[in-house]
């Protein structure tokens, strides 16, 4: 096997392209790349960080939705309480101001009775006098 001296230049040439283009494109190419993948990690750091506020502030708003539905049952639970009171009550008032009406006109009937019983108490031997004058003249009128 024979060393050529033209396989020792083109080695001489590879390795001085590979030095020089290692200086003026690999490197350049390189630090080109880790900057992109620098910048690509900071903002999947970013976007992470991001991504878990956003996650904390939905729980947040997840919890206050909840308390606030807690707190509008409870309300409402208190509201129909009240409601149902409030109900019992007018339905008492109304049957106390009903019973005083039905009072005050059995009172006034009472009253009309007595008038009337008296008028005819009063009128009795008037009528009396004209039921026996009727029957009478009937018996007069069929004998």
């Amino acid at each position: 096997m024979e060393i050529n001296i033209t396989i020792i230049i083109q080695i001489l040439i590879f390795l001085f392209l590979f030095f020089y283009l290692s200086k003026i494109l690999f490197y350049p190419l390189n630090k080109l790349l880790q900057e992109r993948y620098n910048r690509i990690n900071g903002k999947k750091i970013e976007a992470q960080k991001i991504n878990k506020n956003l996650i904390t502030q939905e729980n947040i708003i997840k919890e206050k939705i909840f308390s606030a539905k807690k707190e509008g049952n409870i309300v409402f639970e208190q509201l129909k309480k009240d409601g149902s009171i409030f109900k019992e009550q007018l339905i008492i008032s109304a049957k106390e101001v009903a019973k005083n009406k039905i009072d005050i006109n059995t009172v006034k009937i009472e009253n009309e009775i007595l008038l009337i019983r008296k008028e005819l108490l009063k009128n009795s031997h008037h009528i009396v006098r004209s039921i026996i004058v009727k029957l009478i003249n009937k018996k007069l009128i069929n004998k």
